[in-house]
């Protein structure tokens, strides 16, 4: 009597490579067919997940994932290459939100997984840490970012930036007619603006010509490379860091021009107070931080901590300024009411108390 183990043994034994060529095939199709029909989200490959889709869509990723979170209700999930350990969910709903941000925000915590992937860039900055040192982070910020001294500064700042380097440039595209990039123009404006309020220091990124700066762009490249290591498997970026290979060596070449600035510039800094004693001169937050009491902060707290502040405040506030020229472009009504109260604005002095007055009225637009 034949056995079900000597049945199978047949079976096995009686097929060739292309019958389970075939038959993979048609897993793979099915898988596909289910994929596209039954669910609402973006494709999800057999193996590979959402991988292929992105890559499909890489040159206009961030429209595709409008599309699908719109197709999906608001809501998806995803999963990243086999065994690679990737998976969650993206969602656009504000209860969502709100429930993972504020009404049980303690059990969204960013993890291994997610803290792996920024720590060589972040180390344990405010972005990439949890629990108690998230909340010893915030508080310093929370407790600085308030203070007059530092409003104060940081609106003599922008003033600066926008008066004498932005309104330079553009008078100057104006005059010779040349075409430029918005977004670039405000990336770079944006950019120096948050390095002088978090350091102290103007990197220059707004100066006529638009010149290459070295430690904005190996922190534009730094970024970049993190984020590629959520596309990749940990199997794959992992030894192409070991051996220090293609994406790998040039985020360890960035990283180390972005560490390189910010320790030079909390060496100097620290140098300065310990010189004069106090650093009464200087507003940025980095000065504040320094003279508070809570005396020296360990390690590398001080670089990891503004390294996480400047990419809170650089990509973030750019973006929200191209979406609100696009907006004001597609809305000429809502540009005529801007124009009308800048117009008004400017026969008084543009002061602090101004520039509120312009936020409180701006509810009415």
């Amino acid at each position: 009597m034949t056995t079900m183990a000597e049945m199978l043994k047949w079976v096995i034994s009686g097929l060739t490579f292309w019958d389970l060529s075939i038959a993979l095939l048609w897993v793979f199709i099915c898988s596909c067919l289910y994929e596209r029909l039954a669910k609402k989200g973006p494709m999800m490959w057999p193996v590979l997940g959402i991988l292929p889709t992105i890559v499909f869509n890489m040159s206009d990723v961030h429209n595709w994932c409008t599309r699908a979170l719109i197709k999906a209700g608001g809501t998806f999930h995803y999963r990243g290459v086999w065994m690679g350990g990737a998976y969650g969910i993206m969602t656009t709903d504000p209860s969502n939100v709100e429930y993972m941000l504020k009404t049980n925000f303690n059990n969204f915590p960013k993890g291994s997984y997610y803290k792996e992937k920024f720590r060589d860039l972040l180390g344990d900055g405010i972005f990439n840490s949890d629990d108690e040192s998230w909340k010893q982070q915030r508080q310093l910020v929370k407790l600085d970012l308030h203070s007059s001294r530092f409003i104060q500064s940081s609106f003599r700042a922008m003033q600066d930036i926008v008066q004498k380097k932005l309104l330079v440039l553009l008078e100057k595209f104006a005059v010779s007619g040349q075409c430029f990039d918005l977004q670039e123009v405000l990336l770079r404006l944006t950019f120096d603006n948050i390095c002088i309020a978090a350091l102290g220091v103007d990197p220059g990124c707004l100066a006529l010509g638009l010149p290459d700066v070295p430690f904005a762009k190996a922190f534009e490249e730094a970024t970049e490379f993190s984020l590629l290591r959520f596309l990749m498997p940990p199997f794959v970026w992992k030894p192409f860091k070991y051996f220090g290979l293609g994406t790998e060596r040039r985020l360890k070449e960035a990283i180390k021009v972005v560490h390189d600035f910010a320790d030079e510039t909390v060496r100097d800094r620290r140098n300065m107070l310990v010189k004069l004693g106090n650093l009464n001169g200087q507003s940025d937050l980095l000065s504040m931080l320094m003279e508070s009491e809570q005396g020296h902060f360990p390690g590398n707290f001080l670089r990891d901590f503004f390294v996480s502040f400047i990419l809170a405040g650089r990509d973030t506030t750019s973006v929200a300024l191209a979406w609100f020229f696009w907006l004001i472009q597609r809305n000429p009504d809502v540009e005529n009411k801007i124009l009308a109260e800048i117009h008004e604005a400017n026969t008084r002095a543009f002061t602090e108390e101004g520039l509120k007055d312009g936020v409180s009225a701006s509810g009415t637009i």
